[in-house]
């Protein structure tokens, strides 16, 4: 079975490697799409470590390769990439993400860019046919968003700033007006994204340089009640506990992966 090998930071190769052997309540599925996102990115430079070689990809779409815990063979399934051990303390409680046995495909343990994986029956969810194999891994991305924006509770009038303007600061964007949040101020460096914001419905946008704390401030009356970081920086994350008003309510979205202060 062929898969794309992480060998060493920046470094992959397409290599022959054992095919795997469904245990107990798992399904064999082949992927079909993969997303790569932010976390994939630092996996593959080498900021987030791994053990190596490390087959990567969590954004997992693709189709039950035999008929097994009631799915039939052909099956599209989406994969929650999370896997957790479902008996310790933090999985009884219903804090899975917490699971010290737990860990995430293709970081933790190898993931979906190979040509066969087994997984958990319980972390398969059957697709709709109207959602395409190529836009199906944004619904793992967006499920994540959906999460934390819950988290963080967001309600009608509240004043939101979005910094980074990737997916998943577009996505939240998106969710954030569908929630009554007003007005919705999105920051990046891209003058591009920036416009796409615009595009998705952003009432305000703003370009992230040294008047953009200020700027930001001064668009939501003194500062936004709440503020989602999604570039995944000391930096950025920094600038958001800053423009923030008293009070406020901040969701680090984003991986940081450096481990010293900006």
């Amino acid at each position: 079975m062929k898969a794309a090998l992480l060998t060493e930071p920046e470094r992959i190769r397409i290599d022959e490697v054992a095919a795997p052997t469904p245990g107990d309540g798992e399904v064999l599925v082949a992927p079909r799409s993969l997303g790569v996102c932010g976390t994939d990115r630092k996996i593959f430079s080498g900021s987030i470590p791994v053990a190596y070689p490390r087959i990567m990809g969590h954004e997992i779409v693709g189709e039950v390769v035999a008929p097994a815990d009631g799915l039939a063979a052909g099956t599209r399934v989406i994969v929650d990439p999370s896997i957790t051990c479902g008996r310790c303390a933090r999985c009884l409680e219903g804090r899975g993400n917490i699971c010290e046995a737990g860990g995430l495909l293709g970081r933790d343990r190898d993931g979906g860019f190979r040509q066969e994986i087994a997984v958990p029956s319980a972390y398969l969810h059957v697709l709709p046919p109207e959602i395409p194999d190529d836009v199906a891994p944004l619904v793992q991305v967006l499920t994540t968003c959906v999460h934390a924006q819950r988290r963080v509770g967001i309600f009608p009038g509240d004043a939101v700033a979005i910094v980074g303007m990737g997916v998943t600061g577009l996505l939240h964007l998106q969710l954030a007006r569908l929630r009554g949040a007003w007005p919705v101020v999105c920051v990046t460096r891209s003058e591009r994204k920036l416009e796409l914001a615009r595009e998705l419905g952003a009432d305000e946008t703003v370009t992230a340089d040294e008047r953009a704390v200020d700027r930001v401030r001064e668009l939501t009356g003194g500062g936004p009640d709440v503020v989602i970081e999604c570039a995944g920086l000391v930096s950025t994350l920094a600038s958001s506990v800053r423009m923030a008003r008293p009070g406020a309510r901040i969701l680090a979205y984003g991986t940081i992966a450096a481990t010293e202060g900006a």
